[in-house]
This record gives C-alpha cells, sequence and structure tokens, in this order.
C-alpha cells in the first residue's frame, strides 16, 4: 500500500471501542478540517461534553457569586474572575473544533456547510437540530466515504 492511500478498514473496528473522550478528541485533532464528514457520535458527543463543561462551570460561578460571593474576601473575588476565565478559554478553546465539525456533519448528510447559517434565526436554529440528528447517507457524496461503517 503506498503512503498516499490511507487504510481506513481499521478505522471502523477501532470505533466501536471510542469512549465519548476519544471522539472528543477526534474534533480537537481535526478542529481545522471542513472538508469530509462526521457521523452522529462524533457531532454528538463533542457537543455534550462541551456543553457539560459550560454548563458545569457556569452552574459553579453562580454557586460562588449569589452564595459565597456576599463576603468581600480577595480570594473568593480571585475564584470569581478565574471561573469567567476558564469559561471564556473553554469557548475559545471550542469554538472552531465546533463548528468545523457541525459542517463536517452537514456533509454527512449531503448538505454544504453554509447551511450552518440557519443558526442565526429561530427556526433555523431548530431546523439543524433536526439536520444533525440525520443519520448518514450510507453512499459516497461529494464530500467523500461515510463517516463511519454503515453495515455495522
Amino acid at each position: 500500500m503506498s503512503e498516499n492511500n490511507i487504510d481506513v478498514s481499521n478505522q471502523y473496528d477501532n470505533e466501536e471501542n471510542n469512549t465519548i473522550i476519544d471522539w472528543f478528541n477526534r474534533c480537537i485533532k481535526n478542529y481545522l478540517t471542513i472538508e469530509g464528514r462526521a457521523g452522529r457520535k462524533e457531532f454528538w458527543y463533542f457537543l455534550l461534553i462541551f456543553l457539560a463543561v459550560l454548563v458545569i462551570s457556569t452552574v459553579v460561578l453562580f454557586y460562588v457569586v449569589y452564595n459565597i460571593g456576599s463576603s468581600s474576601h480577595p480570594v473568593l473575588s480571585i475564584l470569581v474572575w478565574v471561573i469567567y476565565l476558564f469559561i471564556f478559554c473553554w469557548l475559545l478553546f471550542t469554538f472552531i473544533p465546533l463548528i468545523s465539525v457541525s459542517i463536517r456533519r452537514l456533509h454527512d448528510i449531503n448538505l454544504s456547510g453554509w447551511w450552518l447559517l440557519l443558526y442565526f434565526t429561530v427556526i433555523g436554529s431548530l431546523a439543524l437540530i433536526i439536520m444533525f440528528c440525520i443519520d448518514s447517507k450510507p453512499t459516497e457524496n461529494r464530500w467523500g466515504k461515510p463517516a463511519h461503517n454503515i453495515n455495522q
């Protein structure tokens, strides 16, 4: 097998054993890749971790601000800023991977990444959620082979 041809048969076998963290890491590693396709697992597991970290850190922030924040202790105000900084860094770190996996997910159902612009409308956001739930197209399309083994 030449260097230019990548054997993807093992990729399909290994996907069954992937954990949520493996799927998240795949999106992080492919953060600049908007070509190709992403299956539902890859997209939804990335989104799950993204939202879980965001919600947990926001809940901690609100807890610190409203329950502990009434005291004027300087350590608590530093803690609030550390949590704000963490949330900002998390959003900065995951914004581009979220966009790229969303585009690849749309490619997987044979739609252009431009459909992601629907996010900026209320009805379009709901339409995108439905689109992200659609199963992969089992055939090769203009963005390549299916994101996962359809024959499983």
